[in-house]
């Protein structure tokens, strides 16, 4: 009887003009949207594989200029990117809004820097994932079409004459939500399949992990509808008048949908500011000068060696890399403020389903700040690999003043090898490393769906 009460759900919602507007939109939409990215994907990585090349030419060019060594750790940066993620079509997540260069040596890391081609200021305009359609569109569409199933059939007469049968109410409920369901899921894989045959003919290539992460996405986005049919039945089944229940729900997905996630940045601004620069440029002198008068009492510099802005010849290494990390713990602690105000922000809009799912879909995906973070934490590893390069390449004692100026010559000669610099690459997971974070956001899912169907039949067995 599920069945039957399913495929006439199924084929009524087919035959309305509701459905045909959604599915017009729907695939019209993600047809643009994925013709968009891939247009702007194929610039992005163009762009990066060139500035990644001139920045190896550029290293590979102070291997050869004197004093080598100097020059490669200390005198001039190793510009480093962040990799275009060709996942950003499920959810772009300010991907391309977000910096994406580093400068860095063996002592500091400068920036972040965003180099761009793009003009900043339509930005907001271009952004159409995947994860938005479905979030935004596809949840209101959950709403259109399943918000008079009960009440409008109880307002034509019709739910009594069904019920009047030997139909149990769980059965009409299970049919209803099948039936709505099933509709919104011939749209999102028509939609799918005609963007993942425009990538695929657009040159992209999806590995295991990436068909998995396509997977991943629709079995998400089954589970975000399917929260959304439940909650439009509850309502339906608690209202009397179907233009009541729109309303309610309407309401319901205004706050989920476009209210809340537009707070969380405002909320966290004003629970966890950032230091202000004033600040932070006082805590960085205050470090600066404790790690000089700690070095200094072990290390006495007789000869009065003059502290360059970068680390030159006769300066004691080892005081160059004490006064660097001083004030790099102090730039390390502001970052890691920034990303964990966003952290918070994300962590305050995760009450709204759809802020929820959208969070999910981009640590799906690694894109927006878990990418970001995820590459920060790849340029300060490679800081310390060049650190550690360094000190291996060093032939005197860190901690030595250097005053003999033909001791120096040979080091000052001397080139240093390419092969044996680190060299840096912003890597993507494996999809195995990003499950146990999504699983999360997928049982909060879980749980709404079952909270919102256990409401649903409540208050159906009451009519």
């Amino acid at each position: 009887m599920i069945r039957t009460i399913w495929m006439r759900e199924f084929f009524d919602h087919l035959h309305s003009l509701r459905f045909a507007l959604v599915m017009v939109v729907m695939t019209a939409a993600m047809a643009g949207g994925t013709l968009l990215f891939l247009s702007e994907y194929k610039k992005e990585i163009s762009d990066y594989q060139r500035n990644v090349t001139r920045s190896l030419d550029r290293l590979r060019g102070f291997c050869r200029q004197q004093p080598a060594l100097y020059q490669v750790f200390s005198f001039n940066d190793h510009q480093v990117y962040r990799k275009p993620n060709p996942m950003a079509f499920l959810a772009e997540g300010g991907e391309w809004s977000l910096p994406n260069s580093f400068a860095v040596n063996a002592f500091q890391i400068n920036g972040p820097f965003h180099r761009m081609r793009l003009n900043p200021f339509i930005e907001r305009f271009r952004v159409i994932d995947w994860a938005f359609l479905v979030g935004v569109i596809m949840s209101f569409a959950a709403v259109v079409l399943s918000y008079d199933a009960i009440s409008g059939e109880r307002e034509r007469g019709t739910l009594r004459l069904v019920l009047s049968n030997s139909i149990s109410r769980a059965t009409v409920l299970i049919g209803k939500y099948l039936g709505v369901l099933s509709s919104l899921l011939i749209t999102l894989i028509v939609g799918s399949i005609l963007s993942l045959l425009i990538l695929l003919s657009g040159g992209m290539e999806f590995g295991t992990d990436g068909w998995i992460g396509v997977g991943m996405f629709v079995l998400f986005s089954i589970l975000y509808l399917s929260a959304f049919i439940w909650l439009s039945l509850f309502v339906s089944s608690l209202v009397d008048e179907p233009s009541t229940g729109l309303m309610i729900l309407l309401l319901v997905w205004a706050v989920s949908s476009i209210l809340l996630p537009n707070t969380g940045g405002v909320l966290a601004s004003g629970l966890s500011p950032l230091p202000s620069p004033e600040k932070v440029e006082d805590e960085m002198r205050t470090a600066y000068e404790r790690a000089k008068g700690e070095y200094e009492s072990q290390h006495p510099d007789v000869a009065g060696t003059p502290i360059s802005g970068r680390w030159s010849p006769r300066e004691s290494l080892g005081r160059a890399l004490a006064l660097a990390e001083a004030i790099h713990e102090v730039y390390n602690r502001y970052w890691d403020d920034q990303v964990r105000q966003v952290k918070l922000a994300r962590r305050l809009i995760s009450v709204s389903p759809t802020a929820l799912y959208m969070i999910s879909v981009e640590e799906l995906a690694w894109t927006g700040v878990v990418h970001y973070e995820s590459f920060l934490d790849g340029v300060r590893d490679y800081r310390r690999n060049l650190r550690e390069t360094l000190l291996a390449l060093y032939p005197f004692n860190p901690d030595s003043f250097i005053e003999d100026w033909n001791k120096m010559r040979p080091l000052i000669q001397r080139m240093v090898d390419y092969g044996s610099i680190p060299k840096f690459e912003d890597k993507l997971p494996e999809i195995s490393e990003i499950l146990d974070g999504v699983m999360i956001g997928m049982s909060v899912l879980l749980l709404l769906n079952g909270l919102f169907f256990m409401l649903s039949f409540c208050f159906f067995r009451r009519i």
